[in-house]
């Protein structure tokens, strides 16, 4: 293995990633998806992700918002 001061090549990095974070980017990457190929219509979305009309439309809701929160505190 290379070794440098700051990483050696071959190891994984150890910097922390935030779970949450990346799950709800894979999430909000598969919705996009699925009303990609659905052409808009949520409940054939729905069905593509094997959930309820309900629960992608609160996912949304949610993912929305998360996304709003974020853009408010990169202004502040």
């Amino acid at each position: 293995m290379i070794q440098s001061e700051q990483t050696t090549i071959g190891e994984p990095e150890q910097r922390p990633i935030s779970l949450d974070a990346r799950l709800q980017e894979l999430e909000a990457n598969l919705i996009q998806w699925a009303l990609s190929v659905s052409r808009g219509n949520k409940s054939r979305a729905a069905r593509l992700l094997q959930i309820k009309r309900s629960t992608l439309g609160d996912r949304i809701s949610r993912l929305e918002r998360a996304r709003q929160s974020g853009e408010q505190a990169n202004t502040a």
